[in-house]
This record gives structure tokens, sequence and C-alpha cells, in this order.
């Protein structure tokens, strides 16, 4: 999910105002998504710390 979201956005469209919206938009409603994994990553490493 990581590599698809940030694929997304490398520059492809760049002057496509109406694509980056959309990928904005999806990159937010998956915020709730990125947050827990990035929380589940700070438990993992916080044991080799």
């Amino acid at each position: 999910m990581l590599r698809e979201i940030r694929n997304q956005f490398s520059p492809g469209y760049p002057d496509d105002i109406d694509l980056r919206a959309a990928l904005l938009n999806k990159a937010y409603s998956l915020a709730p998504e990125l947050l827990a994994t990035l929380k589940r990553l700070e438990n993992f490493s916080a044991k080799y710390a």
C-alpha cells in the first residue's frame, strides 16, 4: 500500500491538477490505515532500541 501511494505521487502528470487532487483525496482517506501501520512499526522497533 505504501509503495502504491508513493508511486502515484511520482511525477507523471505534474500539471494535471484534477489528478493530483484525486490522489491527495485517496491518500487522505487512507491516513488512518497509514497511521496504524506507523504505530505497528514503532511498537516493533521499540523492542530493539
